[in-house]
């Protein structure tokens, strides 16, 4: 495997070291992660025991928890958009600014 890494990295130039273990932190945070697989999914992938295992193998970086911020605001208003139907509680629910952005902002 590292040898062929060691190929890959001089046909693209890459001047990190390949490795093994550089492969698969790799796949996991920017290839994984990056695209929505769940923490969960990924340990199962590494065939990690424990999640912590998981957790050093990974980094989630700002834009993550921000586009899962975001992600998790629209399922909310959905949901809610939902339940509200046309009674009209939604638009009051965003009258007064309410969004999970919002609150993730305020109790921080």
């Amino acid at each position: 495997m590292n040898r062929a890494l060691k190929i890959i990295q001089e046909i693209c130039g890459v001047t990190l070291k390949l490795t093994f273990h550089v492969a698969r932190h790799t796949f996991a945070t920017a290839i994984a992660i990056k695209n929505g697989i769940p923490i969960e999914t990924v340990q199962m992938m590494l065939g990690h025991k424990k999640i912590t295992t998981t957790l050093i193998s990974t980094e989630i970086d700002q834009e993550k928890v921000e586009e899962d911020t975001i992600e998790l605001d629209d399922q909310l208003e959905k949901r809610i958009a939902r339940q509200a139907g046309r009674s009209g509680k939604l638009s009051r629910f965003k009258d007064h600014g309410l969004s999970v952005d919002g609150l993730m902002q305020t109790s921080a």
